[in-house]
């Protein structure tokens, strides 16, 4: 297990090379719009924001456990947490003119639940939007490279409510790039634990989503392991919690 932060897994000795989402983890949750999703997303995107303007107010966001395949990072749990930090990466970058060498870490994120969602985090990557805006879906919604079939696509949608989210907390914001990717004193960080470490593999995995009824996310308030940060189905959530807090205790409780 190590501490870190979304840039660094790409930098040192253990550093991979891709985070990619697999086909069997559900779509990004944290950006739907009902009552209990849109509570949870603001309450997480306050606690980022608190992380990177107030020093006293680091984000430990816990564990992201993940194989580890040909340098790629497949996360099992954590997807959620690392799609928004993408995404606030990305902002960031393109909010503070960040220079492409410094910002293209963001090209090696990639989700394969669908070609489209794989497409839309290609180019979405490219891209840097004219500020100021008003809306930052709106500009994407119209910009040429934007397919129409995209807006049926349940993890683009979501993706552009946070991003728009992101918009209206950070537009005022700047300077946050450099506390964003500080290898000391991180502002917002979090345990990578690798499933070799936990004596596991993804056969654990795909036998505990088979066990599940339906593929429901979970966006429950818990004190676990994922801090209610939906992505995982119920088995795996309730083992990978328990492995948590007899491995590693918490340090402290993570809101939602």
């Amino acid at each position: 297990m190590k501490t870190t932060t979304w840039v660094d897994l790409f930098h040192g000795d253990d550093a991979i090379c891709a985070i990619q989402i697999p086909m069997i983890q559900r779509d990004y949750a944290q950006g739907r719009t009902d009552e209990k999703t849109s509570r949870i997303r603001r309450t997480f995107l306050q606690a980022l924001h608190a992380a990177l303007t107030d020093p006293s107010k680091p984000a430990l966001l816990d564990f992201i456990y993940g194989d580890v395949v040909e340098g790629r990072l497949i996360p099992l749990d954590g997807q959620q947490r690392l799609t928004t930090l993408f995404l606030l990466h990305w902002y960031i970058a393109a909010h503070e003119c960040v220079e492409d060498q410094s910002a293209a870490v963001l090209s090696k994120f990639t989700y394969e639940t669908r070609f489209s969602s794989r497409d839309f985090c290609r180019e979405l990557s490219r891209r840097r939007p004219p500020f100021p805006l008003e809306q930052l879906s709106e500009w994407l919604n119209d910009e040429p490279w934007f397919f129409s079939a995209w807006r049926h696509d349940p993890t683009i949608q979501a993706m552009l409510v946070t991003l728009d989210a992101i918009h209206a907390l950070f537009m005022g914001t700047t300077g946050l790039w450099p506390k964003l990717i500080a290898p000391a004193n991180p502002a917002i960080s979090f345990h990578f634990l690798p499933l070799q470490d936990m004596g596991l593999n993804d056969a654990l995995y795909i036998k505990m989503n088979s066990l599940s009824p339906a593929p429901q996310i979970r966006l429950n308030p818990v004190n676990s392991a994922s801090a209610a940060i939906p992505g995982l189905t119920p088995p795996l959530q309730a083992a990978s919690s328990r492995c948590a807090a007899r491995r590693f205790p918490r340090a402290s409780p993570w809101p939602p």
